[in-house]
């Protein structure tokens, strides 16, 4: 939901074109905070997938099925991921 929000006020500040050029903001500063998103923690998410692979190679042979689970979940974090970075999220400086 916050993803629509932040789109809808890239349109407004862009005067409700997709021409990133025309913007109501009169400092780069001012233009970077509309445009630019939220970090992306990848610490976090690292840490996640870790803690998921740990729990099905602990548990997997008990339920077999915790393997296709953790595939399907791995691969719907990489797609989220991905979009997430590639659309104006930024890393957090060290």
């Amino acid at each position: 939901m916050w993803h629509v929000a932040k789109k809808t006020k890239q349109f407004y500040d862009q005067h409700f074109t997709r021409n990133r050029s025309k913007t109501r903001k009169l400092t780069q500063v001012d233009y970077n905070k509309v445009h630019m998103g939220n970090p992306f923690l990848i610490e976090y998410r690292f840490s996640n997938l870790i803690v998921l692979v740990l729990v099905t190679s602990a548990y997997g042979n008990c339920m077999p099925l915790v393997y296709p689970l953790a595939f399907l979940v791995l691969f719907a974090a990489y797609w989220v991921d991905k979009f997430f970075i590639l659309s104006n999220l930024y890393m957090k400086p060290h």
